[in-house]
């Protein structure tokens, strides 16, 4: 009984998704439509595909604790590269330009002794970013603003894969580059937030995509 039930609840969503104007299709051409929440899907990829979105409007974003003397020490790194020439950073609501900021020697903390001489609010040396003049032992949000926030997604077994439109990741702020999360290959660049079709977002049903009638079925990334 439970078996029938099942086949009977699967035969229903499948019924119900023809009465609401779905049909079932398969894309060749990668589609991104968006929803009026700003959600953005993407389709006619490979089954299970990872993908990373990098939105290129948004500057990465990361608490950052000084130490017992008041300051911050930011070095490059792989994962958070900097170029002390070019790059900018964000920090409580003022852009500060790397470039302009004022030259000192290092600065260092022993014992809560503040050692080097602090020449402002952000100062640099040659290989470390400064934020000084804080309480110690306090969390600060830091942007890096030539870093752009990137996510992980996967498709699911139809090649459908979802951006939510979130805080942390606004679907109508700047480029979104879609790339292959394994080999970092660039698949396409979405359109304009603006530009992106308005759609009823498809469904993944049994291995089947489902498609709202009028559903794009040009290529735009």
């Amino acid at each position: 009984m439970i078996f029938y039930s099942n086949i009977m609840k699967k035969q229903g969503i499948l019924a119900l998704l023809s009465l609401l104007a779905f049909t079932p299709a398969v894309f060749a051409n990668e589609i991104a439509v968006k929803e009026d929440n700003g959600d953005i899907y993407l389709s006619g990829l490979p089954s299970y595909q990872s993908i990373q979105a990098v939105y290129n409007g948004i500057p990465k974003v990361q608490k950052k604790t000084s130490n017992e003397c008041g300051f911050i020490k930011l070095t490059s790194s792989t994962s958070t590269p900097i170029n002390l020439s070019s790059d900018s950073i964000t920090f409580n609501s003022n852009s500060y330009a790397l470039g302009s900021v004022p030259v000192s020697s290092a600065l260092t903390c022993s014992n809560g002794v503040l050692g080097g001489t602090v020449s402002g609010i952000v100062q640099k040396d040659g290989n470390a970013v400064y934020i000084t003049g804080l309480s110690p032992y306090t969390d600060y949000q830091v942007g890096f603003n030539n870093i752009p926030v990137t996510r992980s997604i996967k498709a699911n077994t139809c090649g459908i894969a979802k951006l939510s439109n979130t805080d942390t990741y606004n679907n109508s702020a700047g480029t979104i580059v879609i790339k292959n999360r394994e080999t970092g290959v660039t698949i396409g660049t979405l359109p304009a937030f603006a530009s992106i079709p308005e759609a009823g977002g498809p469904v993944c049903r049994r291995g089947t995509g489902f498609f709202p009638v009028g559903f794009p079925t040009s290529s735009n990334f």
